[in-house]
């Protein structure tokens, strides 16, 4: 058979079908759908039996079967969960928004229909899925308010989400099921991440991750409060049996922001350190976890909360994985004075970083053993933190608080990453034997200091090493 006559077969069969499917879903009611929300979904809005036991259905199956056996016969297919009748299910759904979205009459022989089976057609052809992933980023910008392509990623920023996402995935509107996100803390971009790959769901994970990978850097480079409202994965067509998928997220960043304006400039950094993150992650094999891993994981968490207290654990946790070591005595101790001896600069000297941890420490043993805390002595408490604006009000302290604190992270995660990839480690991840008597001496402590700060320069971070600008409280109309 050739060809232009298989096609002529499918599109035969799939008029059949969709004739048949129609009014079988017209009989029980499910068509015609509202303007409102045209997506239909087997298992929610129908039984699939509906459909499944119609002779068109089987004839339909057996011509995808015979057309695309790379993709369907189970010996050869390149992805183990692809099956025809699936995307069978997917056809009349996304005929039915087609026609719905364009005005058009539900009939096979409608032009939003011909559309839909030709579209069918050529996704099955094509060798790799093609998936989109966008995310939601209050906080996050460009410099110039245009759209931006950086590290594999596109930023379109001051655009609502609710509106955009349809248009890059067609089925997006469909993963809000009639409820889409409301998210109001501008600036806000949205990040779009490509994929292609057999797998659409693997492919759509790695896509997210990318964007995981990329508000980490951001996070440790820039100090930016960007955190993710929400995201969609989709398909990049209409038919598709994966449908679109929605995921959202507490607000992470408190009641405090700092805006990052991303420009070209900055891909390189976010490159470089992405890099060396991927080295240092690397878990060996005898590993279940490691101390650095769970640095960056408890600092990527405090994003993720949008409750402080759980944001001060998460944080703490993550400065002890980031610069404790091994031994388990006299933690906070060596807390205090590594990062005190690493991190010190003019603008902050150490004796304010050791004296914050002891402040924050200190909320922090009251809340993970079950302790508790009059407002009088937490207020003194947390306005004795060096970064706290007198003036500001109990509700935004907590977010200085946790800014103060998620600066002192960032920075420990930092120079115990620069100082392990030197081509000579100054201090390895898994060892930290003899540290505490090079930072004793004045020397050694200065070099180190040194050697972190010119591991940034090298990547084209050097700002990245100092204590971050004060952060603006949520009403604010600063750093909009």
């Amino acid at each position: 058979m050739t060809a232009t006559s298989r096609l002529v077969e499918i599109h035969a069969a799939a008029v059949a079908f969709l004739d048949a499917a129609f009014g079988a879903l017209t009989e029980i009611r499910v068509v015609p759908t509202s303007i409102y929300h045209p997506y239909l979904e087997v298992g929610r809005d129908y039984e699939g039996n509906a459909v499944m036991f119609l002779k068109e259905f089987r004839d339909l199956e057996a011509v995808l079967n015979q057309a695309f056996p790379e993709r369907f016969d189970e010996e050869k297919a390149h992805f183990a969960s692809d099956f025809s009748s699936h995307w069978i299910y997917s056809l009349p759904e996304a005929a039915i928004a087609n026609c719905s979205i364009r005005g058009e009459d539900l009939s096979s022989s409608s032009h939003a229909v011909e559309e839909t089976i030709a579209e069918l057609i050529t996704v099955l052809s094509e060798p790799e899925a093609h998936v989109l992933v966008c995310r939601a980023v209050p906080h996050l910008t460009t410099a110039d308010g245009q759209e931006l392509s950086i590290c594999d990623l596109e930023i379109l920023p001051d655009v609502d989400g609710r509106e955009r996402i349809p248009r890059l995935i067609p089925l997006g509107a469909s993963a809000f099921n009639r409820e889409p996100p409301f998210v109001f803390d501008p600036p806000e971009a949205l990040v779009v991440a490509r994929g292609h790959g057999p797998d659409p769901y693997r492919t759509a994970g790695e896509a997210s991750a990318r964007i995981d990978s990329f508000l980490l850097a951001i996070h440790l480079l820039y100090a930016s409060t960007a955190w993710t409202a929400y995201e969609v994965q989709g398909p990049a067509s209409l038919v598709d049996p994966t449908g679109a998928r929605l995921t959202t997220a507490s607000r992470g960043s408190g009641n405090v922001r700092r805006t990052l304006r991303l420009a070209p400039e900055h891909g390189s950094p976010i490159d470089a350190l992405s890099a060396m993150l991927s080295v240092a992650l690397d878990v060996p094999d005898e590993m279940m976890f490691t101390s650095f891993g769970m640095a960056i994981s408890r600092f990527t968490e405090s994003y993720l909360s949008d409750k402080w207290d759980a944001q001060l654990l998460s944080l703490t946790t993550a400065l002890e994985g980031a610069v404790s070591g091994t031994d388990t005595i006299d933690v906070l101790l060596r807390l205090k004075t590594r990062a005190a001896a690493l991190l010190s600069e003019p603008d902050d000297p150490a004796s304010a970083i050791f004296e914050d941890i002891s402040k924050i420490y200190d909320l922090r043993s009251s809340l993970a053993h079950g302790g508790s805390y009059k407002v009088a002595r937490f207020t003194r408490s947390v306005h004795q933190i060096s970064t706290v604006p007198e003036a500001a009000p109990l509700g935004v302290v907590v977010g200085h608080v946790i800014d103060r604190l998620r600066d002192i992270v960032r920075r420990s995660i930092l120079a115990r990453l620069s100082l392990s990839s030197l081509p000579v480690p100054l201090w390895r991840l898994d060892d930290d034997k003899g540290v505490d008597a090079c930072l004793a001496d004045d020397a050694t402590r200065s070099d180190w200091r040194a050697a972190w700060r010119a591991r940034l320069v090298e990547i084209g971070a050097p700002e990245s090493a100092m204590r971050t600008s004060q952060v603006v409280d949520f009403l604010s109309q600063e750093d909009r």
